[in-house]
């Protein structure tokens, strides 16, 4: 049998607007940009040093390095950041090459360290060490000073370390806690999902979640977009649309990961095992362009179906059950969704045709005329072929 495995102690974050005046603000960027600047000129080094000798280098040597550079003059303005933030970074760099090289151990495709770009995606600056709170709603930052937080600060024990980032000209922190997860009581039930655009996922028993929607952000981002690709690029009203469009995104993605949030952790608790299908979406959103020899078909359409398939965000709904089954005693099972649509869930049948399913939402067995909403037909046969390979020592199964 296949069983959950609880660890005992796990790490969760937790988030915070930092309310920063203009001083504070302008210290927080130059600490961010010297994390950048290190990890860019202690990557280029790396490869310079491999290139000329075959070996590489390590987090203690380029310590050492990043020491000797603070006594420069060229590069004094090292020093007017926190070095703990630095070291960080550094170790940062350490984790990406070994993971490269781990990759390629395993005959995996790697990803090699990148240069950070300024205006590319998200970075910050993190810190460890004892987290200093004042007057219960102030954080000292080390050459900051003391930065306000909004929020409720009593939940922050156990803190092992905190990032600071900008996003849409705010700041935030994130702390990284730790703590023993909760065991939920066992319902001895089981469920399987089946996902979809128009129903975020339908149940074997029959219930469903509708889709996520957010209809007026969606239509405000649309006016937005056309009147940007009026204005001239980088001009100053282009630079406030742009900040618009970027904070209408940010409030879009966390509508859906409190959608999915709340979702995920009702259906934790609710079942002690649930079946989902394991699904490619990376594959199923390819684009249908193809290339000039040979060009698509109905690329519009397909292009309209990717973008409700990223909106719903299948990965991340599966990474949220995966986490919370693991912290709460459940069990998650991907199941491979091969024929699980076209297949009749009347167990005395099991008739596969790819005409059973006569719409999007209507399925109608050839067979031995079984009519049945074709998504929860789907999520019946996702239970039956999971359960059916778990009884026989989990095959083609994994468990997350």
């Amino acid at each position: 049998m296949i069983k959950s495995i609880v660890a005992k102690k796990q790490t969760r974050r937790i988030t915070y607007r930092l309310y920063s005046n203009k001083a504070q603000s302008e210290l927080l960027e130059q600490t961010v940009g010297c994390c950048r600047f290190v990890w860019n000129y202690f990557l280029d080094f790396s490869i310079c040093y491999y290139e000329g000798t075959g070996d590489h280098l390590n987090y203690n040597y380029w310590s050492k390095i990043l020491t000797e550079m603070k006594k420069d003059e060229e590069y004094s303005f090292l020093n007017d950041v926190s070095s703990i933030c630095l070291q960080q970074t550094l170790k940062d760099l350490e984790l990406a090459y070994k993971n490269f090289f781990r990759r390629i151990k395993k005959g995996e495709k790697p990803g090699f360290p990148k240069f950070k770009r300024k205006f590319g995606k998200r970075s910050g600056c993190r810190f460890v060490g004892t987290v200093i709170i004042r007057e219960k709603k102030y954080l000292q930052i080390p050459k900051v000073g003391l930065v306000k937080l909004k929020g409720d600060l009593s939940q922050l024990k156990n803190i092992s370390s905190y990032t600071i980032y900008e996003s849409c000209g705010e700041w935030y922190v994130s702390f990284v806690q730790e703590f023993v997860p909760e065991k939920l009581k066992k319902t001895k039930t089981s469920i399987s999902l089946n996902k979809g655009v128009k129903r975020l996922y339908t149940r074997s028993d029959g219930e469903y979640k509708e889709a996520f929607r957010a209809k007026k952000e969606q239509e405000r981002l649309k006016k937005l977009q056309k009147r940007i690709s009026r204005k001239k690029i980088k001009s100053g009203k282009w630079a406030k649309t742009k900040l618009r469009i970027s904070r209408i995104n940010r409030k879009i993605a966390r509508k859906r990961k409190d959608y999915l949030d709340k979702a995920s952790i009702f259906l934790v608790r609710e079942f002690d095992t649930i079946y989902v299908e394991d699904l490619k979406v990376k594959n199923m959103t390819g684009s249908a362009k193809g290339t000039i020899e040979d060009p698509g078909t109905n690329v519009s359409a397909k292009s309209g179906l990717n973008r409700e398939i990223l909106n719903q965000a299948w990965g991340m709904f599966d990474q949220m059950l995966e986490y919370k089954c693991g912290w709460h005693g459940k069990t998650l099972i991907r199941v491979d969704p091969k024929y699980t649509s076209q297949r009749c869930s009347n167990l005395k049948c099991g008739y596969i045709d790819p005409e059973n399913r006569i719409s999007q939402s209507e399925f109608l067995c050839k067979k031995c005329g079984l009519k049945l909403n074709a998504d929860e037909n789907a999520a019946i046969n996702i239970q039956w072929v999971g359960t059916t390979r778990n009884a026989l020592g989990g095959c083609s199964l994994e468990l997350l």
